[in-house]
């Protein structure tokens, strides 16, 4: 878990995983509202 003004390098593997589009995010909607969301894209 990361929280508030924490950093971090995370690393994972997506090889079992279906191509396409995730989402990441805060689970508290104010959070999500200044921004802390995105996606990355997984590839073939």
């Amino acid at each position: 878990m990361q929280c508030q003004a924490q950093r971090g390098i995370l690393e994972f593997t997506f090889a079992d995983h279906e191509p396409g589009l995730y989402m990441f995010h805060a689970h508290q909607s104010e959070f999500v509202e200044l921004g802390w969301m995105s996606f990355f894209e997984v590839l073939e």
